[in-house]
């Protein structure tokens, strides 16, 4: 599987198209994470105006952790990550033919889970302005946006 870029590196949007974009479609598994990182890697160089380390740092935790539970939790044979930039804020979206996420558990094993597992979508939402999940069909919908 692997990574795509397209768009205008660098370049301005016109007609609501993304200043750059990187692609990445591989195999849901752990091995295969280091696509993200690749791809995160090539998206970073299309930006016009890069942010400061710790932001990037940021954003790159959220798409890690989010990337992890796919995999963990999700078990889809395929993932597809699609990484935009466009009028001030850049934009992650996941997809996977995998299983649906029905929310967070119950207090009670929620705090359980925080023993030793469990704060991958808390560490994402805070890292990011925004975090959604949506269902469409069998399909799963991650969002991640951080303004820059």
């Amino acid at each position: 599987m692997g990574l795509n870029r397209s768009g205008r590196p660098g370049g301005r949007s016109t007609d609501g198209d993304p200043d750059t974009q990187v692609i990445v479609t591989c195999s849901a598994t752990p091995e295969q994470l280091g696509l993200v990182h690749e791809a995160l890697t090539s998206f970073w160089r299309g930006v016009k105006l890069e942010p400061p380390d710790q932001w990037k740092m940021l954003f790159e935790l959220a798409i890690s952790e989010i990337a992890a539970n796919i995999v963990e939790h999700a078990r889809p044979p395929v993932m597809t990550l699609r990484l935009s930039a466009h009028r001030g804020r850049v934009v992650a979206e996941f997809s996977d033919g995998g299983r649906g996420w029905a929310g967070p558990p119950e207090p009670s094993d929620f705090i359980d889970a925080l023993a030793e597992r469990g704060r991958g979508l808390s560490l994402a939402s805070t890292a990011v302005d925004e975090v959604t999940y949506s269902r469409d069909g069998s399909i799963n919908r991650w969002r991640l946006v951080k303004k820059l």
